[in-house]
């Protein structure tokens, strides 16, 4: 127990002991003198002008008189002290009343200290003075309760305050009205009114009586968290209990009831309030014109305006700053420019808030220029710019692109003492996933860091996700360094936002580092992440690691964790380890879907293993599934690579018969598998057919068509298709270009092939390495440049390099 080191025992020497016998005798004596001095000291403290150096030299004078005066005297001295702001003191001086003079304290002096460890903020001493009060056999009362309870509230454990206030109920302390009215305010101001309409309760049954400033309290704070049906009977049980509500409650529930566009419900208040004798105040002509601009009744505005100003009641800057802030966001910013000015010519003088409710809609109109006026207007004029008023600019400036004048108005803040709030940092956040200067993103963070206040997790996540978005990530590495070093506990979110920026950029040590880290703080991937990485991994080559990632998934990989991981095997010619991790899916409870049969299929069709994709396409049936599209192409596919037209052409048929319509990408499939095995007028024969099949040749068809021509020396008909394509309503892409002008170079058709490459590159399309080698062949030739001179000076000497 802390409050041990204040209550030692006394167990060796006389002197202390003799203390306590000689106070106890004390109170059967009548000692002049000790009368004299502790009727001057009670006296002097009574009359609360006593000075600490008085009280504490009274202190010592009391120590040192025979026989020792009664606790009751250094209660006086004690509570002196503490209303002097020497609360130290006290706890000084008490562990001297009981070391050198072994004086008992009574359930007063314990409270006094209850009270001292209260204003030194060492709640838990307070309580450990309790359990000393029960050990001595004192049983706490109102004075102890109020300190503890209110304590706790000062530390922001109001619920738990309300515990200890129910402990000392239950013990039959009798709390008056200042300490539920305290309990109350507490719990209003956390948001718990019901606990606070149930406490009222209590109190009014323990025969307290209520006043208006509870009422007022919880009316209030019903009203804020929008339970205004619940608003109305409290105000009906406050005039059922005799307490005549004031303009101010009255106003509140205007107020709420406005807001919420209850308008017949808030006059029907109006109207009683006038009954009551109460003249209606600009604070409540201001509630109901907010409640009407927000729900867009502006000729009611008007007729309230009118109505205010008749009764002798003017328009204040809160009223114009209403109107102008409804209109902005509205839309209406002619209307609020008009209100402005009129402030500016006739008063009153708009304020801060004026300018920000009009700078904020001047921006979210896209008028950055008025705004930046106004602005400037502001910093020139007596108007001191706030926070608010920094935020909105900042915000402005990074949904325009102008970031260098954000990043400027983040340094003037800086300089004029202003600290970022939540705003602050959602437009810095702005600026960061904007700029693609990694100087200005750091100099941001830098800001963002010295802050006293800093950001959430969530908010330093957005920053990290928006560095790693510009390619940034040294920046987003440091600044999750920071993170961590702020004491801040990063949460799963972060961390995956983290190791996904490592690996999507190739620092696989470090991103394999970071997933330990969160192993050892009980926290895994995302699924989703996993399977990006292992996608991603698998794709680029990295296979072990993309294994180790699986590995680290647990028990139970899903299956588009084991498709992503079989495809990326496949594709890197690991078969036989796709085959293995295949083989486990029904190990694991699992059941393969079509497209783990299809990739399995896609996979040794590319790596020419007809035979076991023939296997998996008959396990694929036995299991009720039907191949698709994408099975057959691969399966035709891999046929043709295998030279067996005879196999792949039973595939399309099989299509066919299946009752289903072969698509583009089989015959893109079959009629390239015919090019590459001799069989041209096969594959254009099958190319007529398209259209009888009710399909649209894509240009991946005439890009297989053109080149197989071009590679024949059919160059007519090459050119013939070419030229159809626009009217048939395909649009010729860059591997169009580059097919037809290289085959027009190797046959030195080179005015033909200057003509395509102009539609080449108005186009916005790249000359290949082929085409740009042939060119250079021209340009050697003695007349090769004169005929490309119009191309070298419209799109430049380099642009064949």
């Amino acid at each position: 127990m802390l409050f041990r080191l204040y209550l030692p025992m006394n167990v060796g020497g006389a002197k202390p002991y003799r203390r306590v016998i000689s106070s106890l005798s004390s109170i059967f004596q009548s000692n002049i003198q000790r009368s004299k001095l502790e009727a001057q000291v009670c006296r002097e403290c009574k009359t609360g002008q006593l000075k600490l150096e008085d009280a504490l030299f009274y202190f010592d004078r009391l120590l040192k008189t025979e026989p020792i005066p009664l606790i009751h005297t250094f209660n006086h001295v004690f509570g002196s002290i503490m209303k002097l702001q020497g609360s130290k003191e006290v706890v000084s001086l008490y562990k001297r009343m009981r070391q050198e003079e072994g004086v008992e304290p009574d359930l007063c002096t314990l409270n006094i200290l209850i009270n001292v460890f209260r204003h030194l903020k060492r709640y838990d001493c307070g309580f450990c003075v309790l359990s000393d009060i029960l050990k001595r056999g004192f049983e706490p009362d109102l004075v102890t309760a109020d300190g503890l309870v209110l304590g706790l509230c000062s530390q922001g454990r109001v619920i738990d305050a309300l515990k200890v206030f129910d402990k000392m109920s239950h013990r039959g302390v009798k709390s008056d009205v200042s300490l539920y009215a305290n309990l109350i305010q507490k719990l209003c101001e956390i948001g718990e009114t019901g606990m606070a309409l149930d406490l009222h309760t209590r109190m009014i049954a323990s025969g307290c009586k209520s006043d208006r400033v509870i009422y007022t309290l919880m009316i209030s704070s019903f009203i804020r968290n929008r339970s205004l049906d619940e608003a109305m009977a409290v105000f009906r049980e406050m005039a059922e209990n005799g307490v005549s509500p004031d303009i101010n409650v009255f106003r509140v529930m205007i107020y709420g009831l406005s807001s919420a566009r209850r308008f017949n419900e808030a006059l029907r208040y109006f109207d009683e309030m006038i009954a009551q004798g109460i003249s209606p105040d600009l604070g409540i002509y201001n509630s109901f014109i907010y409640g009407l601009c927000k729900a867009g009744l502006w000729e009611d505005v008007t007729e309230m305006i009118k109505e205010m100003v008749s009764k002798g009641v003017s328009p204040d800057v809160y009223t114009y700053t209403i109107l102008i802030d409804r209109f902005c966001k509205v839309n209406k910013l002619n209307e609020a420019i008009d209100m402005y000015d009129s402030m500016v010519s006739r008063g009153p003088a708009p304020n801060v808030e004026t300018y920000n409710s009009l700078l904020d809609g001047l921006l979210k109109g896209c008028r950055l220029t008025d705004a930046t006026e106004l602005f400037k207007l502001m910093r020139h004029g007596d108007i001191k710019l706030d926070v608010v008023t920094y935020n909105i600019m900042i915000s402005g400036y990074c949904k325009n692109g102008k970031i260098e004048e954000a990043v400027q108005l983040i340094r003037e803040m800086n300089c004029e003492g202003l600290k970022p709030d939540n705003y602050t940092y959602s437009a810095l956040i702005l600026i960061v996933n904007q700029a693609g200067d990694s100087e200005v993103a750091k100099e941001v963070i830098d800001a963002i860091c010295k802050s006293d206040c800093p950001p959430s997790v969530r908010q330093y996540r957005a920053l990290i996700t928006g560095l790693i978005k510009k390619e940034n990530l040294e920046e987003a590495r440091r600044l999750f360094d920071r993170f961590l070093n702020k004491g801040l506990v990063p949460d799963a979110a972060s961390y995956n936002t983290m190791v996904n920026g490592y690996f999507k950029y190739g620092k696989l040590k470090e991103g394999m580092e970071l997933m330990r880290r969160m192993e050892r703080e009980g926290m895994r991937l995302y699924d989703s992440t996993c399977t990006t990485l292992i996608h991603g991994l698998s794709e680029a080559g990295n296979c072990d690691v993309a294994q180790e990632i699986f590995d680290a998934i647990g028990p139970t990989p899903s299956i588009i964790q084991f498709n992503a991981l079989i495809d990326g095997m496949m594709k890197n010619g690991k078969s036989g380890d796709a085959k293995r991790l295949f083989d486990e899916i029904s190990d694991k409870g699992l059941v393969p879907d079509a497209i783990t049969y299809n990739i399995m299929i896609g996979g040794y069709c590319k790596n020419g293993k007809l035979q076991e994709a023939n296997e998996i396409l008959r396990q694929m049936k036995c299991e009720g599934l039907k191949p698709d599209n994408y099975t057959y192409t691969s399966l035709i596919h891999a046929s043709c690579l295998a030279g067996d037209l005879d196999v792949a052409q039973g595939i399309f048929n099989a299509i066919c018969k299946s009752g289903q319509s072969p698509d583009i990408f089989h015959f893109n499939a079959l009629i390239s598998g015919l090019i590459k095995n001799g069989k041209l007028e096969d594959a254009r024969r099958l190319f007529g057919e398209i259209p009888n099949m009710g399909l649209v040749v894509d240009i991946v068809t005439y890009n297989i068509i053109i080149d197989a021509l071009c590679k024949h020396k059919m160059l007519s008909e090459a050119r013939a298709l070419f030229f159809e394509l626009e009217p048939k309503g395909c649009s010729p892409d860059s591997v169009t270009f580059n097919i037809i002008i290289s085959g027009l170079l190797e046959e030195n058709m080179v005015k033909d092939a200057v003509l395509l490459l102009e539609g080449m590159l108005n186009r916005k399309f790249t000359p290949n390495y082929g085409v740009k080698c042939r060119v250079r062949q021209v340009l050697a030739r003695a007349d090769g440049f004169k005929t490309l001179q119009p191309l070298l000076d419209t799109y430049g000497k380099n642009i064949f390099e």
